[in-house]
């Protein structure tokens, strides 16, 4: 009968048994979400943030390649002409042509090599802003530039759409 015995709960002894009451469990569980929702959310911030800078990065890192390549090889070009908005023709100081083109698809061409890409991951689409080359004066020619570069795709993880904005003005030197 011993082993009845242990089988059989004792009354007397529930009350002293150990183990967690409903209102202890509801509270920790509410500790739980709380907990939860304050990570969760800055977790989503700074996944968003992340998605920002690259978007910024990319377009930036583009958009100096592009603007300071043009300056260069303008500053000291030959025979400059922009036949259309999105046409810049010049020859170098060797005396090697070269033309710059933005075309329909939103990519920049030098001598029909695009040098900006606008493919998934990281690409940027170029617009014009106006007239995306135009040539003012002979003695000395300036060149104008008006280049939109904006985020070729949506990301997923953010809602950000950058554009950044080139508008320059190129005087070029050896037509002093």
């Amino acid at each position: 009968m011993k082993w009845l015995q242990r089988i059989v709960v004792n009354p007397s002894k529930l009350s002293s048994s150990k183990g967690f009451t409903l209102i202890e469990l509801v509270l920790v569980i509410g500790l739980l979400a709380v907990t939860v929702g304050v990570t969760s959310s800055t977790l989503v911030s700074l996944v968003s943030s992340y998605g920002k800078s690259q978007v910024k990065a990319e377009l930036e890192q583009q958009a100096n390649f592009v603007s300071l390549k043009l300056e260069k090889e303008l500053r000291s070009a030959n025979n400059v002409t922009s036949p259309d908005t999105t046409t810049l023709s010049f020859t170098d100081s060797s005396g090697v042509a070269i033309t710059y083109v933005v075309t329909a698809d939103g990519l920049i061409q030098r001598n029909g090599q695009d040098i900006t890409y606008n493919a998934v991951p990281g690409g940027v689409s170029v617009t014009c802003i106006g007239a995306c080359f135009s040539v003012v004066g002979t003695k000395p020619v300036v060149v104008n530039l008006g280049l939109r570069f904006s985020q070729a795709q949506a990301v997923a993880s953010t809602n950000y759409a950058g554009t950044l904005n080139i508008i320059n003005t190129i005087v070029v030197r050896s037509t002093y």
